[in-house]
């Protein structure tokens, strides 16, 4: 209904309020997963309201709306124009956003170039997590894995309240487990529970733990590690 009411405000409503309007229906359909309808809303803002302060929020808006339909090739330009133009915050999201379809078409140098250059000129930004998280992920493809380990546990640090930080903790140590740095990944993993309590990798990062701990020649750890996880899967089986 309200999508159904900007629509109307914006087609026969004063001009003050058309970009607005547009703008507003564009927002609802793209929260809704009506990509296709908030291309056609962005379209008419372009058509009704060609001067609109609100050209750089739409063509954002735009970018997600192709990204979601599969279309990411079409939302790179936008995303560009909106990177080179600086505005805060969208130069940020426009950024990340770019990056996460360079890592999803496998352009993983591309990926961390933009985001090197984000974290240059927007080291203030909330998104810097993200940022870290994304081009870790980049070296990751890259076959760089320690530098990869080493921004991931600074994407962490960065915030540790951030939705990513125990993913990113997670995948630190899976690297390090990965190289043998048995030392690292015990580490990073036994103090995991003790930080990310509500986690829903506890019991993969615990099995790391425990990997650690035999190569370590731990085995008392070992066993402390691994009976809550068998009392679990005792108590599952038992339902």
């Amino acid at each position: 209904e309200a999508i159904k009411v900007f629509t109307e405000l914006a087609t026969h409503g004063t001009s003050d309020w058309v970009d607005r309007a547009w703008f507003q229906a564009a927002r609802l359909q793209v929260e809704h997963g009506r990509n296709a309808d908030a291309i056609k809303s962005l379209d008419a803002l372009d058509r009704d309201a060609p001067r609109s302060g609100l050209k750089a929020e739409a063509a954002l808006l735009r970018s997600e709306s192709l990204i979601k339909l599969g279309k990411g090739a079409d939302a790179e330009p936008f995303l560009k124009s909106l990177i080179a133009d600086g505005t805060e915050p969208l130069a940020s999201r426009a950024a990340l956003s770019l990056a996460t379809i360079q890592i999803e078409r496998d352009d993983a140098e591309g990926a961390l170039a933009t985001l090197d250059a984000a974290l240059e000129h927007s080291s203030k930004s909330p998104l810097v997590p993200a940022f870290l998280f994304r081009s870790a992920e980049a070296l990751v493809k890259l076959k760089r894995p320690d530098e990869a380990r080493k921004r991931f546990l600074e994407a962490a640090e960065a915030d540790p309240k951030d939705a990513w930080a125990d993913d990113a903790v997670a995948r630190a140590a899976r690297i390090a487990s990965e190289r043998k740095d048995d030392a690292t990944a015990f580490e990073l993993a036994e103090a995991f529970p003790t930080r990310f309590p509500q986690s829903s990798l506890k019991t993969e990062v615990s099995l790391i733990a425990a990997h650690a701990a035999i190569a370590l020649k731990k085995p008392e750890r070992v066993v402390e590690i691994l009976e809550p996880l068998a009392g679990a899967s005792d108590a599952t089986n038992t339902a």
